[in-house]
């Protein structure tokens, strides 16, 4: 049985979910005019059917928490969570009683820093040629300026919590400052896919969504119609029709939406409280950039070295933009992340034995990390160099290869299987044009594998140079250009030379980086291979569609395991600190004030 203290907490969240179930179905409707034919003045074909669709997905919610939430009741695991929440509420508690004149400092330190980026926002409007115009957005960027130096000095020697800090500030001031449409890359897509995980039975397009999927490319940089003006355009069963305006319009494959979901939840919980198109899209913009800084917050936790290094991957401005945009390249990289800072700690650990706990968030997060692209499985291949002697018992290990092995296959299934049932047609990007066919192109791999291995070489030579194109680390997408991208890399690569520990001697020996390198190598060479057979005319001697920031998920591993070479970092430690985190915020504010604020 469960205990009243469980089943009141369960309450407390499915209540809330039912109510906006509830929401939706008696005032989200209503806020929506339905297409009424002009000459029959009735209803067109298709309408919104939205509302009961709200109320099954409210049901969905509870029945999915329902679920995790008995065993985890079981295990113990929610008394756990409640008594830590208590602990740290007490905690809190007896922090303000015994620092109210530390508080106080802080509190006046951020209203001064407020009051600052208003005089100085005044100021700079007397040298702007648009004087007060753009006021607020220049006034959020001085604010976050100062917000940064604040965390730097609260936070300096604890890497974790000054990159969720900073990730945080920076990332809302990229949401609210941007323009709405047209700066990540095939938004129109992605949005489409998440308004689809937003119901569940029956996809109902409003206008909104119609100008989001359909204008992105376009450069339509206008405010989106509002909610009462908001009518539907047409409706669709799931599956059977999609807003996408590229790719295979067949059913995707529920491992293949994952990375969309909570996009799709977002979207749903704002159209249940019937807020504005352009609140809703603030909303999943922002919340894919907190999911995104939340699991990589947890990855650097889990470090036991390297932490400066792989925060200053994430703070990239390429890797940054992108998680506060609609798409899903922050989802393949954030959980990479999380799953190789698990695999380096437990490689770092030898005579610790793993936790099952560890098991499952380490592998789970190669799992869901390749959601989007099953086309980095290479690198789940790492989980097979954990030792068997962090294994309790031979039964243990036997277990964990063959669920390891089971789950690769299942990586690569994803993929594979789409491929001959559709005689290959299923990997022809339309966006490459005509003459292109993935069954002519795999027979020409086949029928001339040294050709082939020559064109791929060749290719690779000058796509390895991580110096050989701006368009990378530190580049704006569609804003064409790109903020210090080479003193950006040689920076990181100063700070993987440097941020080291003892514990580095268990996972950069020769063996290890050989390993890394020929995995990291095979992964770069198979999505290289599948962009020639989607984007390229059979036989062609150069391979299209290919871009640098495909390396970036793969930057962390190869220069944490292959640039380690013992070097003693004698560097103060806060000073260290502020020069990582103050560079990486110095590159995102600078490129945000040359790009979204004139």
């Amino acid at each position: 049985m469960l205990k009243k203290s469980n089943i009141f907490a369960l309450l407390i969240i499915i209540i809330p979910l039912l109510l906006i179930g509830a929401s939706n179905y008696f005032f989200a409707a209503s806020s929506y005019r339905f297409i009424i034919d002009p000459i029959t003045e009735e209803k067109a074909g298709r309408y919104w059917s939205g509302d009961i669709d709200g109320v099954i997905m409210a049901l969905t919610m509870c029945l999915f928490v329902t679920a995790a939430w008995i065993p985890a009741a079981k295990f113990g695991w929610i008394d756990k969570l409640c008594e830590h929440i208590t602990n740290r509420f007490k905690y809190y508690k007896i922090y303000v009683r015994e620092n109210r004149r530390k508080l106080l400092i802080h509190i006046g330190i951020l209203i001064l820093i407020l009051v600052a980026a208003f005089a100085v926002d005044f100021i700079y409007s007397f040298f702007s040629p648009r004087g007060l115009g753009n006021a607020v957005r220049r006034t959020a960027f001085f604010m976050t300026i100062g917000l940064s130096g604040y965390f730097m000095y609260i936070f300096r020697g604890k890497p974790e919590k000054l990159f969720f800090s900073i990730s945080t500030a920076i990332g809302l001031l990229y949401v609210i400052t941007h323009p709405m449409l047209f700066f990540g890359l095939d938004n129109e897509m992605h949005w489409a896919w998440a308004v689809e995980e937003s119901y569940i039975l029956n996809v109902s397009v409003v206008q909104s969504d119609l100008t989001l999927a359909r204008t992105f490319q376009t450069g339509y940089f206008g405010w989106l119609p509002s909610g009462e003006d908001n009518a539907v355009v047409y409706s669709f069963p799931k599956g059977a029709d999609t807003l996408t305006w590229v790719g295979n319009t067949s059913l995707r494959s529920l491992y293949y939406r994952i990375s969309h979901i909570p996009m799709g939840l977002v979207i749903y919980f704002g159209r249940s409280l019937v807020l504005s198109p352009n609140i809703i899209l603030w909303m999943v913009m922002f919340g894919s950039h907190l999911l995104y800084t939340t699991v990589v917050y947890f990855a650097i936790k889990r470090l036991n070295s390297g932490k400066y290094l792989m925060a200053a991957i994430a703070l990239a401005p390429l890797t940054f933009l992108v998680s506060t945009t609609v798409g899903y390249d922050h989802w393949l990289k954030a959980f990479l992340l999380l799953g190789f800072a698990y695999y380096f700690h437990e490689i770092q650990t030898p005579d610790e034995k793993i936790k099952l706990k560890n098991i499952v968030i380490m592998i789970g997060a190669f799992v869901i990390g390749l959601s989007p692209k099953a086309i980095y499985f290479p690198v789940m291949l790492v989980l097979y160099f954990i030792r068997k002697s962090k294994f309790n018992s031979s039964k243990e290990y036997k277990i964990y290869l063959a669920a390891v092995t089971g789950l690769v296959l299942f990586v690569v299934a994803s993929f594979m299987i789409p491929y001959f049932t559709t005689g290959g047609t299923g990997y022809e990007d339309i966006r490459a044009g005509e003459n292109i066919s993935a069954s002519g192109q795999v027979r020409f791999i086949l029928q001339n594998p040294l050709t082939y291995a020559g064109i791929l070489l060749n290719f690779l030579k000058d796509y390895l140079n991580m110096f050989s194109n701006e368009r990378f680390i530190t580049w704006y997408i569609s804003y064409g250009h790109s903020s210090f991208p080479n003193f950006t890399m040689f920076f990181i690569m100063f700070i993987a030379l440097t941020d080291r520990s003892e514990k580095d001697r268990f996972s950069s020996t020769i063996s290890n980086k050989i390993k890394m390198i020929i995995i990291l190598f095979a992964t770069v060479a198979l999505y290289t291979t599948s962009m020639y057979i989607a984007f390229s005319e059979v036989g062609a001697s150069v391979i299209n569609g290919i871009q640098k920031r495909y390396l970036i998920p793969l930057l962390f591993p190869f220069f944490y395991a292959v640039l380690s070479f013992n070097i003693e970092n004698k560097i103060n430690k806060t000073a260290y600190s502020s020069c990582v985190f103050g560079f990486m915020a110095f590159i995102l504010l600078y490129g945000a004030w040359n790009t979204f604020l004139p």
